[in-house]
C-alpha cells in the first residue's frame, strides 16, 4: 500500500512546502496579534497573494506590505513588487462558539471542592476552589 505522500503529485507537495515556508517568513515579519490571521496563498506575476480571515486583518496587513516584501527579499531571496490581499469567505472560517454563563451543578462543585481540599499545591488548590465556585445561580 502506498503512503499518502506517494499518491500526491510531487510538484503539488513542493508548492505546498514552498507556501508553508513563505507563510512562516511573512508571519515572522508581523506583530504577534496578526500572525495567525494570514497565510501565503500564491506568488503570481511578481505579486505575493496573501489570504486573511477578516477585513480588519486585511487593513492591518496593508500597513505592513513593505516589511513583508523586504523580509521575503532578505530571507528567501524572492524579489516581488506587490502584495495582494484576499479575504476568505466567512463561511469557511471555523469560529469558536461563544458560550456564556457556564456553571457547574452543585454536585460537581462539591466534588471539585473536596478535590481542592485534598491538594497540597497551593496554586492548584486555589484554581480548583475558584472553579468550584462557578455553580448555577438560584433564581
Amino acid at each position: 500500500m502506498k503512503s499518502i505522500s506517494g499518491l500526491i503529485n510531487p510538484q503539488l507537495l513542493g508548492k505546498a512546502s514552498q507556501l508553508d515556508k513563505l507563510t512562516r517568513i511573512v508571519r515572522s515579519s508581523l506583530p504577534a496579534e496578526c500572525q495567525e490571521h494570514v497565510s501565503v496563498a500564491d506568488i503570481r506575476d511578481k505579486q505575493l497573494v496573501l489570504v486573511t480571515d477578516s477585513p480588519v486583518w486585511s487593513s492591518r496587513l496593508r500597513t505592513y506590505q513593505n516589511n513583508i516584501l523586504e523580509m521575503l527579499k532578505t530571507h528567501a531571496n524572492i524579489h516581488l513588487t506587490q502584495v495582494r490581499i484576499k479575504q476568505t469567505h466567512p463561511k469557511h472560517i471555523a469560529r469558536t462558539p461563544v458560550i456564556k454563563n457556564r456553571y457547574l451543578t452543585d454536585r460537581s462543585a462539591k466534588l471539585l471542592k473536596q478535590t481542592a481540599n485534598s491538594i497540597d499545591d497551593p496554586d492548584l488548590h486555589q484554581a480548583l476552589s475558584k472553579l468550584a465556585g462557578k455553580t448555577a445561580k438560584k433564581t
